[in-house]
Formats: C-alpha cells, sequence, structure tokens
C-alpha cells in the first residue's frame, strides 16, 4: 500500500496566496525532460515546521546536505494510459497524467509492481489560493481500491534555500486508500514550483534543477572562474571569485557532489567518480558559471 500512497503524491500542486501570486499549471514544470534533485532527510517530524497561518517562514536550506538523493524525472507517459506526461523518481513511483486548459489529471497510478487504470481521473485542482480546499474520489482495479483525497492550502509566508528566499504556500493532503490514510504537505514556490515535501518522515529540499538553466549573462558571472586539472585522473580544483558553492552533474543529470566554498576555492577527490564526463556547477555570490569536466 505503501507505493500506491506514493505514487499519487503528485496528484496535487499547490497554491499561492493573497498577495496575488497564484500557482498555475504552467507553474508545475511538468515538461517532458525536466528533472529536479533532491536532499532528503529522514527520520523528521512535521511538527518541527509551522504548518498553518499567514507570514510564515520556513529556512530549509540546513536539509541541502544531506546523504539521501532523488531525482523527480518528467517523462513521456506509458504508452496507452491516454496521458501526456509521466512523472517518477526513486520515492514516487511513475505516475501518468493527462491535462486540460488548467488542470493536470492523475490517469493511472503505479500500484503492485504494475500501473492501474482511475476509474475517474484526479486533477490537481489548479489554480489554487491560500486556504483554497479540494476533495476528490476515485476507484482502481476494477473498483477493488477505493482512493479518497482531501486537500487544502494551510499556511503561506516566505521559503529560504539555497535558490534564495521566496514567497511560498504549505499545502496538506490526506489519502484515504480503502481504509488506510497518509497526510502530505508540499512547499510550492512560483519560481521552482514543488520546492521541498514531506512524506512518511522525509524531508525533502530541491537541490538543483534543469528546468531553469543558466542565462548567458550568468555563464560569465562567476570572475576567474576555473577547472582544473582537465582531463582529471585523481581530483581537480574549482576556482572563483567569491565562489559559494560547487555542484558536479554526470551527463543523465544526477547530482554527484554539492559543496559549499570557503576561500575562493574547492579541493575534489574523484576516486568515487566513474570514468566519463561531467558538469561543474560553480555558484558565487554575483550568479552562476558551467564548465565541462572529462574523469579518467
Amino acid at each position: 500500500m505503501k507505493k500506491l500512497f506514493l505514487s499519487i503524491l503528485s496528484i496535487s500542486y499547490l497554491a499561492s496566496f493573497g498577495a496575488g501570486l497564484t500557482i498555475e499549471k504552467a507553474d508545475l514544470k511538468w515538461t517532458i525532460g525536466n528533472k529536479w534533485y533532491m536532499a532528503i532527510t529522514p527520520g523528521q517530524q512535521i511538527s518541527s515546521f509551522t504548518t498553518t497561518g499567514t507570514g510564515v517562514t520556513w529556512d530549509l536550506s540546513s536539509f541541502e546536505l544531506a546523504p539521501g538523493k532523488d531525482t523527480i524525472t518528467v517523462s513521456a507517459p506509458n504508452p496507452g494510459s491516454g496521458s501526456v506526461v509521466n512523472l517518477k523518481s526513486n520515492i514516487i513511483p511513475e505516475t501518468n497524467y493527462t491535462e486540460t486548459a488548467t488542470n493536470y489529471s492523475a490517469k493511472t497510478i503505479f500500484y503492485l509492481n504494475k500501473n492501474y487504470d482511475l476509474a475517474t481521473a484526479l486533477t490537481t485542482g489548479l489554480s489554487h489560493q491560500y486556504q483554497n480546499t479540494w476533495n476528490e474520489s476515485t476507484t482502481a482495479y476494477l473498483g477493488l481500491i477505493s482512493i479518497t483525497v482531501n486537500g487544502e492550502v494551510v499556511a503561506e509566508g516566505q521559503i529560504t534555500t539555497s535558490f534564495g528566499t521566496f514567497d511560498c504556500i504549505l499545502a496538506r493532503e490526506s489519502y484515504n486508500i480503502s481504509g488506510n490514510v497518509s497526510t502530505y504537505y508540499y512547499w510550492e514556490t512560483k519560481e521552482f514550483g514543488r520546492i521541498a515535501y514531506f512524506i512518511e518522515g522525509n524531508l525533502s529540499v530541491m537541490l538543483d534543477n534543469n528546468f531553469n538553466p543558466p542565462t548567458a549573462t550568468q555563464e560569465v558571472s562567476v570572475a576567474n572562474f576555473n577547472v582544473y586539472p582537465n582531463p582529471s585522473t585523481d581530483q581537480f580544483t574549482v576556482k572563483g571569485d567569491l565562489l559559494k558553492n560547487v555542484k558536479v552533474f554526470d551527463t543523465l543529470g544526477n547530482l554527484v557532489l554539492n559543496s559549499n566554498v570557503t576561500g575562493g576555492s574547492l579541493n575534489v577527490n574523484t576516486i568515487e567518480f566513474k570514468p566519463g564526463l561531467y558538469f561543474v556547477q560553480a555558484k558565487s555570490l554575483n550568479g552562476l558559471s558551467t564548465k565541462s569536466l572529462i574523469v579518467k
């Protein structure tokens, strides 16, 4: 039953708030080819975070160096699903979605190692604003599995991660799946969609993504940015003025290194890197720059 819970995590996206910011379908970033990378911190309690009210502040930057990692991928739907897009990750089993002008709707969910058609599609309920509520019910597997979803945007304020500080809302959704109830929380921003979520004691925070690539201006904004030696055999050095953070990605978009920097340089040991092409992304106080790196 846990897989079913996880598989419909992506059914609902959140809202915005009274200040005029509204989360629309496009804000979800559910475009085929998009990926985002999460750090997972287990053993958390939702009571550790403020979950009601307005003017709330959430600082989740300290959770970004957690050892657990996940990649959420937006891909083409499974054949025959009648959908337009498929979402899956290590902890969110694949779910196929169709769409209308304003919503995405789950058409199939992953359960017992197989995709099952839903009797009726479950919409995301967009657009959302603070204090918005949504309630939907359906069945799966010839009516043997009943699913009821109750959601509410319960809080609004600002969230802080390494990306910066953004206006944010927090949504709560409870799933009753054939008598088994589980509740999840999602933090949403206009800029990054779901930037963090809480599920079954795990707090996941976005580390990076490929749907907001550096602009040409940003690409040259890290002064004196250099990665050497290149190619590298056992280690390499990243340098740059006002360097703040270094991330390394493989060619599949997986985050293999995320390290904060002091002193303007970072030495990286490649003993656990497989030979191949990597992308080194440096973040300074002024912007982002990226260079390719070959590890032999």
